[in-house]
C-alpha cells in the first residue's frame, strides 16, 4: 500500500495566516487605528526588513536562512512577518474608508473603462434572462437555473431556499467551484479535450474570466476561477496543480485586492470547502465514483458545518447524500444552459431557425424536466425524520474551538495511524529479496540456499 502524501507547512500558509491576521486587526480597530497609522507601521516595518536584508547581505553568515528557523525566529524574518500584518491592516483600512465614503453622482462618461463593460455585461445578463424565460421556463424553475447559471438569486421564493437549505444542497444555487469547474471543462471539451494544449487552456481560461464577469463576479466565483487559473499554470508547467499551497496562493491574491473578502460568507464557505477536500485528501483519494463522490462530500461538509451552525443556526442531517442528487442535476443543468445559449444566435438566422429552434426548446423542456425533479428529491429529503437540527447558537470562540479541535484530531489520528504501521511492519520478519518464505520450521530445504 503505497503511502498518502501529507501536506506540509509552507511559507505561503504562514503569509496567508498573517495577512488574516492583519485584515482581522484593520477591520476591528479601524475606529481607534485610521490608515494613516497603518501606513506608518507598514512603511517602518519594511523599512526595518530592508535594513535587516542589508545586514544579512554584508554578513550571510548571520542571515535568516529559513522562515522558520530551528533555533527561533530571526530578527528580519520577524520584520517580515510584521510587515505583512501591517500590510493586511493597511489595506483593510483603506477599502473602509472607501466604502464610507459619500455616494456621488456621476455621469456615464466619468465611469471607467471597466466599470462601463461591468454594466453592459450585466445589461447583456439581462436580456440572456428575458430569453430565457420566453423558452417557457417559469417560477420557481426559472429561478432556480437563474440562480445556478446566472448566479441570481433574486427570484428565489422563500420556500425553495428553505428546501435547498435544510436539505443541505444550497452550495448549488451559488456559482462556485462546481459551475466553474464544469464551465471549464464544458470549454475543454469544445476544443477538442487536450487538456495540456496552451490554446485550449488559455482559451478555457478566459471563457471561465468571462463568465464570472458576466454573472457580476461574486467571491465564491472569483475564488474558483483563480484558484483554475493557478491550477492550470502549474499543469502547463508540469508542477503540482491542486495543492493547498495554491489555495494558498489564491487565498492571498484575492484578499489583496479586495481584504474585505476575508468577511463575505460565501468566500469563508467556499474556501473551507475546498481546503477540507485538500486537507483530507490523503483518505479520500479513492477511484470508484460512488465512494469517492461521498468521500468528498463528507470532507467537504466537514469544513463548512460549522460556519452553516454559526451563521444559520442549522446542520443538515442528510447533506452527504444530497450531493448525489444536486451535483449531477447542477452538472446537467450548466451544461444545458450552456448549450441553450450558444443555440440563441443561430435562431437568428434564417436559414438555421427551423432546426435551431425545435432544438432549443428541446434543451428548456430538459432543463424544466431537471429542475422539477431535483427540487421534488430534495423536497422528498427535507421530510424525512431528523432532516435537520435547528436552534443551534455558537460563537466566534467556539467556532475556532471547533475548527481547532477537527484539525488537531485529524492529525492525531494520522500519527496514530502511521505509529500503528511502523509497528507491525517492524515486528514483520525478513528475508532475502530473492528467496521465498519458508512454508514452516521443518521444512529447510523449502528455503533459499547459498
Amino acid at each position: 500500500m503505497r503511502k498518502a502524501k501529507f501536506q506540509h507547512f509552507t511559507p505561503l500558509m504562514l503569509i496567508s495566516i498573517l495577512l488574516t491576521l492583519g485584515i482581522i486587526a484593520g477591520k476591528v480597530g479601524h475606529r481607534y487605528f485610521d490608515t494613516i497609522y497603518w501606513f506608518v507601521a507598514s512603511l517602518l516595518s519594511w523599512g526595518i526588513s530592508f535594513v535587516f536584508y542589508q545586514s544579512e547581505a554584508s554578513n550571510p553568515k548571520q542571515g535568516c536562512r529559513n522562515l522558520l528557523s530551528v533555533h527561533g525566529i530571526p530578527q528580519q524574518c520577524f520584520s517580515i512577518y510584521i510587515s505583512i500584518f501591517c500590510l493586511g491592516g493597511l489595506l483593510t483600512s483603506h477599502q473602509i474608508d472607501k466604502t464610507q465614503a459619500r455616494i456621488q453622482v456621476i455621469s456615464e462618461y466619468e465611469l471607467s473603462s471597466f466599470d462601463r463593460m461591468h454594466m453592459n455585461v450585466q445589461d447583456f445578463r439581462s436580456e440572456v434572462s428575458q430569453k430565457m424565460q420566453s423558452l417557457n421556463i417559469k417560477d420557481q424553475d426559472f429561478a432556480v437555473i437563474s440562480a445556478m447559471t446566472l448566479g441570481d438569486k433574486s427570484s428565489l421564493s422563500q420556500e425553495t431556499k428553505d428546501i435547498f437549505s435544510i436539505s443541505g444542497a444550497s452550495h448549488v444555487l451559488a456559482v462556485s467551484g462546481l459551475h466553474i469547474g464544469i464551465i471549464f471543462q464544458f470549454f475543454i471539451l469544445l476544443m477538442g479535450g487536450r487538456r495540456r494544449s496552451t490554446l485550449t487552456i488559455f482559451v478555457s481560461m478566459i471563457a471561465i474570466w468571462a463568465y464570472v464577469l458576466f454573472i457580476g463576479m461574486p467571491a465564491s466565483a472569483v475564488r474558483s476561477a483563480t484558484m483554475i487559473s493557478i491550477c492550470s499554470f502549474a499543469l502547463l508547467a508540469h508542477k503540482e496543480a491542486i495543492s493547498i499551497n495554491n489555495l494558498c496562493l489564491a487565498y492571498v491574491i484575492m484578499l489583496l485586492f479586495h481584504p474585505l473578502y476575508l468577511f463575505d460568507i460565501s468566500f469563508q464557505m467556499s474556501f473551507s470547502a475546498v481546503f477540507s477536500i485538500l486537507f483530507f485528501s490523503p483518505d479520500i483519494k479513492i477511484t470508484q465514483w460512488f465512494k469517492g463522490m461521498f468521500c468528498m462530500s463528507l470532507a467537504a461538509q466537514i469544513g463548512t458545518m460549522p460556519l452553516v451552525a454559526y451563521y444559520f443556526g442549522r446542520i443538515s442531517c442528510y447533506a452527504i447524500f444530497t450531493g448525489f442528487i444536486a451535483i449531477p442535476a447542477a452538472t446537467f443543468i450548466l451544461y444545458l444552459s450552456a448549450s441553450a445559449m450558444l443555440l440563441v444566435p443561430f435562431t437568428l438566422t434564417p436559414y438555421l431557425t427551423f432546426i435551431a429552434t425545435p432544438i432549443l426548446h428541446f434543451v428548456a423542456n430538459c432543463l424544466v424536466c431537471i429542475t422539477q425533479t431535483c427540487h421534488t428529491a430534495l423536497k422528498l429529503t427535507t421530510m424525512l425524520p431528523g432532516a435537520s437540527i435547528e436552534g443551534i447558537k455558537i460563537n466566534i470562540p467556539q467556532l475556532c474551538l471547533i475548527y481547532v479541535s477537527i484539525v488537531v484530531g485529524y492529525i492525531l489520528i494520522r500519527k496514530l495511524r502511521q505509529f500503528r504501521f511502523l509497528g507491525t511492519h517492524r515486528h514483520r520478519p525478513s528475508y532475502h529479496k530473492d528467496c521465498n518464505p519458508p512454508a514452516s520450521r521443518t521444512s529447510p530445504s523449502d528455503q533459499c540456499q547459498g
